[in-house]
């Protein structure tokens, strides 16, 4: 079972999320025009670059320490790769980068990979999801200001959050539960999932904005900004880069099967390299049992997780914070995802 193709539904929620967020600028947060991804990074595609390092973009979640390991590891290098890990939170960048064919590989969750097999359905490919890395289990969040104390108060609120990233699917969800529509709310979309390692000259991630923005009544984040803007997972008390009364609304802790994490490939590349690709999983396998066995990521593996996802080796609370709200999956766990519909929940 494709996943891609089992969520085709959530095409049409980003559609009418597009035509219902303005944008508004505020002072110094740069915010995005609501643009399909087909507009951002539609193009002919090209053949993957043959020879060098395989291409592997990662994001800024904790499913990625599985990759870090398994370079770290050796998982890669015993099992015959040449692996090269680039950052992927610029989703539609790294569609393009697909595209033309610097990577045969997109990392995202099945919500991003659905919006992109539309760019690649344009472009005469398919895109095959080949690896299940797990679940966000706490490791994202919404955080209200202190005068939303649930999530039936959203209405008429004004949300951030990255556009095209991996929370639209999760707000959805907490509406609907909550008796709302993404019309009964205003979307503010930024182009970073977090504060990114480069200065991107203006704020370009939902965490920054709300510090800066007051009309910014709620965000989606990752855990570690999360915890940061309500001091520690309490009520944020205004101070070190927390929002006076901001408090955590709901968590995919509560929702753990609302945002899977996965690797998909482009239909030529594993038509042309299936035996490659067959290594590249066993080796994010490998990687996850060494990590299962070690009872979760020691403190190298944390340093070398901050230089990757976050361009600082010190980045170690974030990085295991972001740890924390995953939930891994292991060989038995694929199987479920790809064989039945209960992965997909």
């Amino acid at each position: 079972m494709n996943p891609v193709r089992t969520l085709r539904y959530l095409s049409v929620v980003f559609a009418v999320a597009l035509l219902l967020a303005p944008a508004l600028p505020a002072d110094e947060v740069r915010y995005l025009k609501p643009r399909p991804l087909t507009a951002l990074a539609g193009d002919a595609a090209q053949p993957v670059a043959a020879g060098g390092a395989l291409q592997v973009p990662v994001l800024a979640r904790g499913a990625d320490l599985v990759v870090v390991q398994a370079l770290e590891g050796g998982a890669f290098e015993r099992l015959g790769l040449e692996v090269e890990l680039t950052r992927g939170d610029d989703f539609p960048a790294q569609v393009k980068a697909a595209l033309a064919g610097s990577s045969p590989l997109l990392r995202g969750t099945v919500t991003m990979i659905q919006n992109a097999a539309e760019v690649f359905a344009a472009a005469g490919l398919e895109l095959v999801v080949i690896h299940h890395l797990g679940w966000s289990a706490g490791g994202d969040a919404l955080v209200a200001r202190g005068d939303v104390a649930e999530a039936a108060q959203l209405a008429g609120k004004t949300i951030g959050l990255q556009r095209h990233g991996p929370h639209l699917a999760f707000l959805h969800r907490l509406l609907d539960d909550a008796g709302l529509s993404l019309s009964d709310v205003e979307l503010r979309w930024l182009a970073e999932p977090t504060l990114p390692p480069r200065d991107a000259g203006a704020i370009v991630d939902p965490a920054s904005a709300m510090l800066a923005d007051p009309q910014l009544d709620a965000v989606l984040v990752t855990l570690p900004d999360a915890l940061a803007l309500t001091s520690g997972g309490t009520a944020g008390s205004g101070a070190a880069g927390s929002v006076r009364g901001a408090r955590i609304l709901a968590s995919t802790a509560a929702a753990p099967r609302s945002i899977a994490e996965v690797y998909a490939v482009r239909s030529d590349y594993l038509a042309a390299a299936g035996e490659q690709l067959e290594r590249f999983v066993e080796a994010l396998a490998a990687a996850g049992e060494q990590l299962a066995a070690a009872g979760g990521p020691d403190r190298r593996l944390l340093e070398r997780a901050g230089e990757v996802l976050f361009g600082s080796s010190h980045a170690r609370a974030e990085v295991r914070a972001l740890w924390s709200g995953f939930e891994p999956a292991d060989r038995a766990a694929n199987r479920t995802f790809f064989t039945t519909a209960s992965g997909l929940a």
